[in-house]
C-alpha cells in the first residue's frame, strides 16, 4: 500500500467525503495524492510527542529515507488494525521508533555522532527507554528490504493481536511477545526462500556450459539521445523502458525477470556511469537488454556491503547477467 495506490486514494475521497479532490475526468489530483500520503504517514508515525515532526520531515522528502517512507505506508494498514485493543496498539512504539530512527540519521548523515544503529540503541535513555517493539521497528527501518519485513511481521502481529485472549492453559500473550513471534515467523520465511533460491539458482558457468547456450537476441538502439545533466529523464526513460519490456512495478520497485529470475532495476544501477555520455543510448532500451540478458556468473554474497560499508544481510542472491545492442 502507498499513497499512489488508485485504491488508497479512492477510499480517502469516499472517507472524506470531498470530491474537490478528483479531476473532472475522476481521476486523482495532485492535491489527493498528497493528502492521502500524510494520512498514511500520520497513522504509521504521527502519534507521541515527535509525531508531528516526524510526518513533517518525510513529507517533505528528507534525503536519503525513501525505504522508511515505503515502510511507513506498507505497515499503516497493520498499525490502525491493532487500535480497537489498546493493550495490543502499537501506533505508539512504532511511531516512537520511527522519530528514534530520524533522529539517528539525522545525526549519522551529519557526521556528528553515531556510526551505526547499534552505537544508538545502546546509548539508551533511562528515563524514557524504549519498547521492544520499537527496537525491532527500528532495526528493520535500516535494513536494506526493511519496508517488505516491516510489513508483513506487523501483519502476522495484527492478525494474533486481533484474537489473542487468555486460553485453558495461559495467559494470553503480552504485545511484545506477539511481536516477537511475528518476527521470528518472518525470519524463518526467509531463511527458508535464502536456501530455496539457492537451490534453484545453482548453475554451471563453465565456458562449454555458456557457450551451449542460445543466441543472445540483441536490443536495437533507437538513435542517439542527449541528456545533459538530466538525471530525472535518464530515470524516466529507464523504467518505461523496463515496462514496456514486460518489467512491473511493485511496491515502487521496478522488477524485471531475466531467465525466470526477478531482477530489480534499481536507481543507483540505472544511473551507474550517468556522467559519461557514451552510455546515453541504453537509457531507452535498458528492459529490452535486460530482458534479453544471459547470466554468466554469480557471485558470493556474504561479500555483499551496504551503502555504510556495512555487511548487508538481506541481500538473497548477486548475479552478473551479461546483454547486448546493436545499431538499428
Amino acid at each position: 500500500m502507498t499513497w499512489t495506490d488508485p485504491t488508497v486514494c479512492r477510499e480517502f475521497v469516499r472517507a472524506i467525503g470531498d470530491t474537490s479532490l478528483l479531476n473532472s475526468d475522476g481521476s486523482f489530483t495532485e492535491a489527493l495524492r498528497l493528502r492521502a500520503r500524510r494520512a498514511l504517514l500520520a497513522i504509521a508515525c504521527g502519534q507521541g510527542e515527535r509525531g508531528r515532526d516526524t510526518v513533517k520531515k518525510l513529507v517533505e522528502d528528507a534525503p536519503g529515507l525513501d525505504r522508511q517512507k515505503e515502510a511507513a505506508a506498507a505497515v499503516s494498514p497493520h498499525v490502525a488494525a491493532t487500535a480497537s485493543r489498546p493493550e495490543y496498539a502499537v501506533g505508539p512504539a512504532v511511531s516512537r521508533a520511527f522519530a528514534d530512527y530520524m533522529d539517528y540519521r539525522e545525526n549519522r548523515d551529519t557526521g556528528r555522532k553515531w556510526g551505526s544503529l547499534d552505537e544508538y540503541l545502546r546509548q539508551g535513555d533511562m528515563l524514557d527507554q524504549r519498547s521492544e517493539i520499537a527496537e525491532s521497528v527500528m532495526r528493520l527501518l535500516d535494513a536494506p528490504n526493511g519496508a517488505a519485513l516491516l510489513a508483513e511481521t506487523a501483519r502476522l502481529y495484527a492478525e494474533a493481536a486481533r484474537t489473542e485472549q487468555d486460553g485453558l492453559f495461559g495467559s494470553a500473550r503480552t504485545s511484545a511477545e506477539i511481536w516477537r513471534d511475528a518476527a521470528k515467523a518472518v525470519d524463518a520465511k526467509s531463511a527458508e526462500r535464502r536456501f530455496s533460491l539457492a537451490v534453484r539458482t545453482a548453475r554451471d558457468y563453465s565456458w562449454s556450459a555458456l557457450t551451449s547456450k542460445p543466441d543472445m537476441k540483441l536490443a536495437k538502439i533507437e538513435g542517439d539521445r542527449e541528456y545533459g545533466d538530466d538525471v530525472a529523464r535518464r530515470l524516466a526513460d529507464a523504467r518505461e523502458s523496463v515496462l514496456k519490456a514486460g518489467g512491473r512495478k511493485e511496491n515502487n520497485h521496478y522488477l524485471i525477470d531475466i531467465e525466470g529470475e526477478p531482477v530489480e532495476v534499481g536507481k543507483r544501477g540505472i544511473l551507474h556511469g550517468w556522467h559519461n555520455r557514451n552510455n546515453d543510448f541504453i537509457y531507452p532500451i535498458l528492459g529490452e537488454v535486460m530482458k534479453n540478458a544471459v547470466r554468466v556468473n554469480e557471485l558470493d554474497v556474504r561479500e555483499e556491503l551496504t551503502g555504510k560499508g556495512e555487511k548487508d544481510d538481506q541481500v538473497l542472491a548477486k548475479f552478473v547477467y551479461l546483454g547486448a545492442a546493436v545499431d538499428g
